[in-house]
């Protein structure tokens, strides 16, 4: 993924019972980790993997070298795959 790519989240998130879970433009779902649904909400289409990842590691509270940018664009290609970022 280029520097300049800006993911923008689609679908929507859901929470019955205390459980969170995305849901897909076509209505397919994903019980989804918080840290997924972080990754998934903090692409805005504003922020690059970089921002992201930053983000990350400060909400997260967790070392920037433990979240790297190819897990970040592994994780968002995945979520493009099932259609829930742009």
């Amino acid at each position: 993924m280029e520097d300049e790519y800006k993911p923008m989240k689609q679908g929507k998130l859901v929470e019955e019972d205390g459980r969170k879970t995305l849901l897909t433009g076509d209505n397919k779902t994903l019980a989804a980790e918080n840290t997924t649904i972080l990754l998934w909400s903090l692409c805005n289409g504003q922020r690059t993997i970089d921002e992201i990842r930053q983000e990350m590691t400060d909400k997260l509270n967790i070392k920037k070298d433990l979240i790297t940018t190819e897990l970040i664009s592994k994780s968002i290609q995945e979520l493009k795959n099932i259609q829930l970022i742009k």
